[in-house]
């Protein structure tokens, strides 16, 4: 994360290039890669999903694609797909072209964009909860990738991530 105090209100991350921590991690199925690819709607909600699971929460966004440079068989550069996984609520996903604009624009694109589904999420349904020892407070996980990948962490305080990533 590049904003500044960020380890302030994220516990930890991961990132997930290939398939294999994709499916250990994140608990994405074999077949889903195999019918679907590791970049496809199916797999970033099994992303986020495994998330949730994994980390616990109430919140998690996943996304994968393809950063380039170049496409990857039939998916183009700049193609990302992401999915939102809410405890107790369903898991919606969606695919954004970017277009080929470079590796790193693609990148800060899709943590834009992850960051503003999180955002989106929160908005619709501030009432999140989550225990973190004794103290019950609001809570958020989120996930932001590049190329097949997905990173995540928690955020411990809603009104902290709110404050911090209200520019997205």
């Amino acid at each position: 994360v590049d904003i500044a105090g960020s380890s302030d209100v994220v516990q930890g991350g991961v990132v997930a290039y290939s398939n294999a921590v994709k499916q250990s991690m994140l608990n994405v199925r074999e077949a889903t890669l195999i019918a679907h690819g590791a970049v496809s709607e199916e797999t970033a909600r099994e992303m986020a999903q495994g998330a949730l699971a994994r980390l616990g929460g109430d919140i998690a966004v996943s996304t994968t694609g393809v950063a380039g440079p170049g496409a990857s068989g039939p998916k183009p550069e700049g193609m990302v797909c992401f999915a939102v996984a809410r405890r107790g609520g369903p898991t919606v996903s969606q695919t954004v072209q970017f277009g080929a604009i470079g590796r790193m624009q693609v990148r800060e694109a899709s943590r834009d964009h992850a960051l503003k589904l999180v955002l989106d999420a929160l908005r619709l349904s501030i009432h999140f909860r989550c225990i973190f020892g004794r103290t019950p407070i609001l809570s958020a996980e989120f996930l932001v990738s590049s190329k097949n990948g997905v990173f995540f962490g928690a955020f411990p305080d809603i009104r902290h991530f709110l404050n911090r990533y209200r520019h997205v």
